[in-house]
């Protein structure tokens, strides 16, 4: 009887497991993290310090011949 209760148990979670697993694969619908779509800021400060910044960093970069480092980040 004890047998049989853990083989029960045992296919039970590897069931549960294996379930489990194929669920995860299977969200091919799901939408990307919102922190890599891109999206225009509207809020005060990037209105009027970050926007105006970039565009003037995108006008620097057309001027340039060739950039010969980038860093991205502080």
């Amino acid at each position: 009887m004890q047998l049989l209760v853990r083989t029960l148990l045992i296919l039970t979670t590897v069931i549960a497991a294996s379930a489990s697993a194929f669920a995860e694969k299977d969200q091919t619908t799901v939408a990307p993290p919102k922190a890599v779509t891109p999206e225009v800021q509207t809020a005060a400060w990037a209105v009027k310090w970050w926007q105006p910044r970039h565009d003037q960093k995108l006008a620097d970069l057309k001027e340039m011949e060739q950039v010969d480092l980038l860093m991205v980040g502080e």
